[in-house]
């Protein structure tokens, strides 16, 4: 599946207590492609604002701005290719948490905007296809 955000925001917000109509976070457990979309905390939502469990993933064009844990968080099985234009925009946590075991980051060829790119906990695999540039155009 792929999801093309054209461009647009969407602000995840956890508006009531049960959850209803609202959006927590990305939670991807399916083979899929997220891209052009700007993915920003709104009010209240305390977790990582795109979680990938079991799937493989590539984000394309993606920003995610403003979580009070990771921007994205890769969990157990989960296989994540960065490509485009990625930035990663005061994370609590940092911008991406590779967390568990069985999990992987390929950076294809992407760009960073953000201190703590990645961390790792458990014992994932880190993939790096092309130099990671920050918005200097330094290689880090």
């Amino acid at each position: 599946i792929t999801f093309d955000g054209n461009g647009r925001t969407i602000t995840v917000a956890t508006g009531a207590d049960d959850w209803s109509n609202t959006l927590k976070s990305f939670y991807i457990s399916a083979d899929a492609t997220l891209q052009d979309v700007d993915i920003v905390n709104g009010e209240g939502t305390d977790d990582n604002l795109i979680e990938v469990e079991n799937a493989n993933v590539v984000l394309e064009n993606v920003s995610v701005e403003g979580s009070k844990r990771a921007g994205i968080a890769i969990l157990a099985g989960g296989n994540v290719t960065l490509e485009g234009e990625i930035s990663l925009i005061d994370n609590a946590w940092g911008g991406i948490d590779v967390s568990k075991e069985g999990s992987h980051l390929t950076i294809a060829e992407a760009s960073k905007e953000e201190a703590n790119f990645v961390w790792f906990g458990g014992t994932p695999t880190l993939v790096e296809e092309s130099p990671v540039v920050d918005s200097s155009e330094e290689i880090v």
